[in-house]
């Protein structure tokens, strides 16, 4: 736990464990969960986490939280088959990460919306996972104007941006 301090996360130490085992460093390891202490865990990653461990979700959630480490909402009671299913995805067969964590925004969402789930409610499933869409977003609105034949309206300056008439 002293180390765990040394890297300024706080610990409940009334519940966390006083050694790590095998367990929890596979659940800390770098290659299983990218942890930021500064922000909440993904559900999408404590959820392929679990699966990797063949782990229930909600025992890997309350091993993190024992560890001090802060999960994004209570919403493991709610994820279904497919939920799961998005989560075991990988960006290729022998990709160690999965697309859900757009480390390629633009080829890992192409890979998410090719993988046969209806188009209704993608969006709004793959949000409440804590997919951070806006990256996507992002990157495509960056790449626009590189597509060759593609004219673009200039956006609009906003109203503060204009010079007033005298």
């Amino acid at each position: 736990m002293d180390r765990f301090a040394q890297y300024s996360l706080s610990t409940r130490l009334d519940v966390a464990p006083e050694e790590l085992d095998t367990f929890d460093l596979r659940l800390l390891s770098e290659a299983m969960l990218k942890l930021d202490d500064n922000m909440p865990l993904p559900l999408h990653q404590l959820a392929s986490a679990s699966v990797q461990l063949s782990l229930h979700t909600s025992k890997a959630a309350k091993q993190l939280t024992a560890l001090g480490f802060q999960i994004r909402g209570d919403r493991e009671s709610r994820m279904d088959d497919t939920d799961y299913r998005l989560c075991g995805l990988r960006s290729r067969p022998s990709a160690p990460h999965s697309p859900l964590s757009l480390a390629d925004p633009i080829a890992d969402f192409l890979r998410i919306v090719r993988s046969g789930l209806a188009a209704d409610d993608l969006v709004q499933r793959l949000e409440r996972l804590g997919v951070d869409l806006d990256r996507v977003r992002e990157a495509v609105r960056a790449a626009l104007p590189k597509v060759p034949g593609l004219v673009m309206k200039p956006e609009p300056e906003p109203a503060a941006a204009r010079p007033e008439a005298t």
